[in-house]
């Protein structure tokens, strides 16, 4: 059973492809969860430009063979400015994310178990 979200919409979670049916359902409850709490935090809207990915997708937009996005466990968070991009690290560290990736643009959040903890890279 899926949790209910204060700050989000389960079509917000749709693979982008919009042909698969992978969303909201597969993605993990603790990372909706922790997510949703995130955007409580910083206080400003998180545009979700990656969630749930099926492997066509992810293959076509050049995501890695084992992205955490295939499982349910990452999403990527639109960070228009250096202001909401410190909110969203903010926000996403006080929620208890420890794998995050920064680009000019957006921020990765992710809470893939099989991976090292307590990091963060730039795109």
């Amino acid at each position: 059973m899926q949790p209910i979200l204060r700050h989000f919409k389960p079509a917000e979670f749709a693979c982008k492809c919009g042909k698969c049916g992978k969303g909201y359902h597969d993605m993990d409850k603790h990372v909706m969860l922790a997510l949703d709490n995130a955007r409580g935090i910083a206080g400003i809207p998180f545009a979700l430009t990656s969630p749930m990915r099926c492997p066509a997708h992810n293959k076509a937009i050049g995501g890695t063979e084992d992205s955490s996005h295939l499982r349910g466990y990452a999403v990527d968070i639109d960070a228009p400015n250096s202001r909401a991009r410190f909110q969203i690290i903010e926000a996403l560290i006080g929620a208890g994310f420890t794998r995050l990736g920064v680009a000019h643009d957006f921020i990765h959040a992710d809470m893939d178990p099989d991976k090292a903890e307590d990091v963060l890279w730039t795109y």
